[in-house]
């Protein structure tokens, strides 16, 4: 009883010394300065601190610190490293950049205002993240990246590598990264996704001027999904090269044998080489299951196809917009795998040659079904090569302008023919139609289609209209004028 007692005595003398170091150092800490809690972490480039909002540390310092579930706040300003990437995510967290680096006040984050730069100076892969994970990077700006000497997976993502993780890439804009400057396997220039558990999330982003081999074949200029599931929404993709040789494919982005919806992006200028040749110019796929709604591919280069398709290939393909392209689309498969497509609602205008190719020399194997599509100015609207394993139905198109509407084993019922579609300015990259086109009401009724290119209500007034827009009266507000006297 009597030794009981002592321990009791002396655990309380040892938690009021405790409690006495604890009071201390927060008094010398001062009242200005907000210590990080558990889960919120604080760096800038300049840091040497403990991680708190009031003495910020290294980044890569916050991020070893982190078990999981944290926020990682980086201040604006330029970061970079001197190992294998500017920074490795081993946890899954949440990491802004954007913010203002005060120590007090309000949190402020702007990345416009205040830009957090990852610079990989051209000697290093930026953002390398660990495999399991399902980290957040929101708000920064991944530059100069190159993957040529990185210790795995060497020549994929300059910008960002995902080994097996499942990020959320949201609002950021990947700049000016290379997966490589060798002659190596290339695959993302600006991303490279290498199949998570779950699904991939990247949307929002400006993923501009990357290439994926500077040197030779490169696919996914870009962005690349090489297997898993992934959300590819709203971002923009402009400037993107997927390689030097014939064989490069993908200028903006490529799939292979992933699973994608692919929705809401501006893809713009790429090219699968700069000399104009390869596979894709603004996308490629091979062995891969996806479904693209609501994109706009405009003025892509490749010798084959804005929107190229190969190998295995089971895709669905809605209120799409390709125009001024070099070319359009193109489907390829072969006996062993057979591509099958499903085209519902999609304009596709002024795309030199073919508007849609299917099959190439003794390799075709496409099952292709085509409904309520626009395909205008091209030398050939519809082409399959001459192909007895491949088959081109086709229902309600409207064609016009086109040297040739279709040519080859096609089906074609109720088609829609002699007048001009009545777009709004294409010449400014404006193909919705206007109230007169023939493309109004003259479609076949689609009931899951619900909405169009735009997110408008489909149908409006009698019935579906033809192509990716859907007519909607817009209201014009006449200025009230008043005069005095």
């Amino acid at each position: 009883m009597r030794m009981r007692k002592g321990w009791t005595i002396v655990r309380a003398l040892v938690g009021a010394v405790l409690l006495l170091i604890a009071l201390s150092l927060a008094l010398a800490r001062g009242p200005g300065e907000a210590r990080a809690t558990v889960d919120e972490l604080f760096a800038a480039p300049a840091g040497s601190g403990d991680c708190s909002r009031g003495d910020p540390c290294q980044l890569q310092t916050a991020l070893n610190l982190a078990t999981g579930g944290e926020t990682v706040y980086a201040a604006a300003g330029t970061y970079t490293g001197t190992g294998a990437a500017v920074v490795t995510v081993t946890e899954s967290i949440t990491l802004y950049g954007g913010w203002d680096g005060s120590p007090s006040g309000p949190l402020v984050r702007d990345p416009d205002v205040h830009p957090t730069r990852l610079d990989g100076e051209d000697e290093r892969r930026v953002v390398y993240l660990a495999w399991g994970t399902r980290p957040r990077l929101e708000g920064l700006t991944i530059l100069r990246g190159n993957a040529t000497h990185a210790p795995s997976n060497a020549g994929s993502g300059g910008g960002i590598y995902s080994a097996g993780a499942d990020p959320f890439i949201v609002n950021n804009v990947i700049t000016r990264n290379v997966g490589t400057t060798a002659s190596l396997s290339a695959f993302g220039g600006g991303i490279c996704l290498a199949g998570g558990p779950a699904r991939s999330v990247v949307e929002g982003n400006v993923i501009v001027t990357n290439m994926a081999n500077a040197t030779s074949q490169g696919k996914g200029g870009g962005l690349a999904l090489r297997g898993g599931r992934a959300l590819i929404a709203n971002n923009t993709f402009r400037d993107n090269v997927a390689g030097f040789t014939s064989n490069s494919m993908g200028g903006g982005l490529a799939t292979l044998n992933g699973r994608a919806r692919i929705s809401g992006n501006l893809i713009e200028a790429n090219r699968a080489m700069p000399t104009g040749g390869g596979f894709g110019g603004g996308f490629y796929s091979q062995f891969g299951e996806l479904t693209f709604d609501g994109n706009t591919f405009l003025s892509n280069t490749a010798s084959v196809g804005a929107l190229s398709f190969e190998s295995n290939a089971r895709i669905t393909v809605t209120n799409n917009l390709l125009a001024q392209n070099a070319s359009g689309v193109f489907l390829r498969g072969n006996a062993a795998y057979p591509v099958t497509a499903t085209m519902i609602h999609n304009t596709i205008a002024d795309n030199g040659d073919e508007g849609v190719y299917v099959g190439w020399g003794s390799s075709g194997y496409c099952t292709v079904t085509m409904t309520n599509n626009i395909v205008v100015s091209h030398a050939t609207g519809i082409y399959i090569y001459d192909d007895p394993a491949s088959q081109v139905t086709a229902t309600h198109t409207l064609f016009y302008g086109n040297g040739v509407d279709a040519s080859g084993p096609i089906t074609s019922t109720d088609e829609i023919t002699g007048s001009a579609p009545q777009f709004v300015d294409p010449g400014a990259g404006d193909y919705h139609v206007q109230v007169e086109s023939p493309a109004v009401d003259a479609g076949e009724p689609v009931p899951w289609v619900t909405k169009d290119i735009d997110g408008d209500e489909r149908p409006f007034g009698d019935g579906y209209d033809v192509g990716a827009d859907e007519f909607v009266p817009r209201m014009i507000y006449i200025p009230l004028i008043v005069q005095s006297g």
